[in-house]
């Protein structure tokens, strides 16, 4: 278990919630960031180079 920083306010949560427990946010399951731990992150793109960066961060930047 880490420490995540809720997206909508700003509280330090657990990375295994299901929803903040300071503002009540329902947290998506799913792809979140390796870098900063945020859940905005977007697709960029399908690529065919042996090791494609297929997600983007849209809090740090980070591709992965």
């Amino acid at each position: 278990m880490a420490l995540i920083k809720c997206p909508e306010c700003n509280n330090d949560i657990s990375s295994e919630a299901i929803a903040c427990p300071h503002c009540g946010k329902t947290l998506a399951k799913g792809k979140h960031c390796p870098m900063c731990s945020s859940f905005d992150v977007g697709r960029i793109g399908v690529s065919f180079q042996k090791f494609p960066k297929t997600y983007k961060c849209k809090t740090c930047g980070y591709k992965w």
